[in-house]
């Protein structure tokens, strides 16, 4: 059952995300729906469909590369492990951090690999990607809690684990 709900909630993320490009609003929905996910069940889970969904949307828009599942959801999965050893996730204004990450990051990949590799400088492309920037962050920022309270919902649901309640990793020091 696992594998299904990690199947199905990342492709929905998928289609979420065209949606919401398609209305012209850059908003990180494959990125917060793989952080959550790679949170409560751990990376090894779900990385053959958080590649595989992360695709979607770099074939619909025509990418040269494949960057969300080549770079920025292992930076994702890397973000989920460090917050689930370091992190809160039982405090609602502290569900916002990972999200504001989860913006800067691909709004960190995606623009320059987008625009400065084939348009020339000009300010109102410096301005236009901040603009993108910005949505990135403020919708990463919004979305996470609103993805955490829904997918734990449905895990609860389906008798799977959950993001509140989910034990930190045990982080071992060498001596």
């Amino acid at each position: 059952m696992q594998i299904v709900w990690i199947s199905v909630a990342v492709m929905c993320a998928a289609i979420l995300e065209l949606v919401t490009a398609s209305y012209g609003l850059a908003v990180p929905v494959v990125a917060v729906a793989v952080f959550y996910l790679t949170f409560v069940f751990g990376w090894r889970a779900v990385v053959i469909q958080a590649l595989m969904a992360g695709t979607l949307p770099d074939i619909f828009w025509g990418r040269h590369f494949p960057a969300l599942p080549l770079l920025i959801l292992p930076g994702i999965m890397l973000l989920a492990r460090l917050w689930r050893a370091e992190g809160n996730p039982r405090l609602l204004h502290l569900q916002v951090i990972p999200g504001v990450a989860c913006g800067l990051l691909q709004a960190a990949i995606l623009l320059p690999l987008e625009s400065f590799s084939q348009e020339t400088f000009f300010w109102n492309l410096l301005f236009h990607n901040a603009w993108i920037a910005g949505q990135y962050v403020i919708g990463g920022a919004l979305l996470t809690p609103v993805v955490c309270h829904f997918f734990d919902q449905m895990s609860r649901k389906l008798g799977l684990p959950v993001y509140l309640t989910a034990p930190k990793l045990e982080t071992t020091h060498a001596a």
